[in-house]
């Protein structure tokens, strides 16, 4: 984990002083309850893995975390000396196992999370791979129709015209990022980029209007050359 990460996810002063008084009650009785989490937090709102930090540190301390003190008192209660004190219980279980209902939503949250498999990084690199692929295929497909390359077009005159910059036009970019050292530049070889496609185009065009037995018009000729639908 990186020191920026163990920064985000270390507990607040408020968070430790908390956590401190209720290692200290829990010692005391044994066990915590949520309940008791919850009251002492407040209105601090400690991320997942804070929270799993601050259930750690109990489970180190031999401190049981438990959804109610009902649980404990169950177990306290007299037990009536009357005819059922006789009641033979052998090769009977019971243990009450674990409870796994809770009506807790941070409990909800840390067990649902716990049961999602995490990534490998060999798994990252593949869903990585697929991703890519899908993205080059659908590129390939949407490069075959007539409307998105009237929709470069379109953006090659908003870049001439300086009503978008280049990292309006890269994937990947957010408002804030500074990877484009000269935007100037940057803006000048995706125009460049742009009109070669055209030129391409048009020579498809040209090519298909001829297979097909129709000779272009010496205005359509033009009219492609000069970049102009």
């Amino acid at each position: 984990m990186s020191t920026a990460n163990k920064k985000e996810n270390a507990l607040s002063p408020v968070e430790e002083k908390l956590v401190k008084e209720l290692v200290t009650e829990g010692r005391e009785k044994g066990f915590v309850t949520i309940d008791e989490i919850n009251e002492n937090l407040g209105d601090e709102t400690p991320s997942a893995e804070q929270l799993e930090k601050i259930f750690d540190t109990f489970a180190e301390m031999d401190i049981e975390v438990i959804d109610s003190e009902k649980k404990i008192e169950l177990g306290q209660d007299n037990v009536d000396s009357g005819p059922e004190a006789d009641f033979d219980t052998h090769g009977l279980d019971l243990d009450p196992g674990v409870d796994n209902s809770t009506d807790d939503p941070v409990r909800m949250y840390l067990r649902e999370m716990g049961s999602i498999q995490l990534l490998t990084r060999d798994g990252e690199v593949e869903v990585a791979k697929k991703i890519e692929s899908g993205n080059l295929e659908l590129i390939e497909i949407f490069s075959e129709s007539n409307l998105i390359l009237l929709y470069l077009q379109n953006l090659a005159r908003h870049l001439k015209s300086q009503k978008i910059k280049a990292r309006h036009v890269v994937s990947g970019l957010d408002e804030d990022d500074n990877v484009i050292e000269d935007e100037d530049k940057a803006t000048d070889q995706i125009i460049a980029q742009l009109d070669e496609v055209w030129k391409h185009y048009a020579t498809v065009r040209k090519i298909r209007d001829l297979e097909a037995g129709r000779k272009l018009k010496p205005a359509e000729v033009k009219r492609l050359e000069k970049n102009e639908t």
